[in-house]
């Protein structure tokens, strides 16, 4: 798996987005809400079988939302365990193509909250609702 962090501007991102693989620019103007945000939610939760890690944290942040430290402890798993949730739970994201046609991220911002004063994270409302309309919490 390769990963890449990119730093700049949006016009920068531009340029080089084109290096950065599939579905990297996002969507086009076109292609943005064309599907309600829930439905891009369904067809990522529906698309493919959710694997154990995912369930986890779908789980333990359905509930509300967590201290950082806290969710990695709930999640019982190592710190390179649960990147490689997160990593694969992103490319369910951007393998989605109803998540780009919704205008949402194409990364696990589409799903979570993050907020870095306080170290908190959690699944948004709509999220959370979609996760108890399939029944997987």
């Amino acid at each position: 798996m390769k990963i890449t962090i990119f730093e700049g501007t949006p016009e920068e991102y531009k340029e080089v987005a084109s290096h950065l693989g599939k579905n990297s620019d996002g969507p086009s103007e076109g292609e943005k809400n064309q599907v309600s945000v829930k439905d891009a939610f369904r067809a990522m939760l529906t698309r493919a079988k959710i694997h154990n890690g995912q369930l986890d944290m779908y789980r333990i942040l359905a509930e509300g939302d967590l201290l950082w430290n806290e969710y990695c402890k709930r999640m019982n798993r190592s710190e390179s365990q649960i990147r490689g949730v997160h990593g694969a739970l992103g490319r369910r994201i951007n393998g989605t193509p109803e998540i780009h046609a919704a205008g949402l991220p194409g990364n696990c911002s589409a799903i979570w909250t993050w907020n870095s004063s306080t170290e908190m994270t959690g699944l948004k409302p709509d999220f959370v609702e979609v996760l108890k309309e399939l029944e997987i919490v």
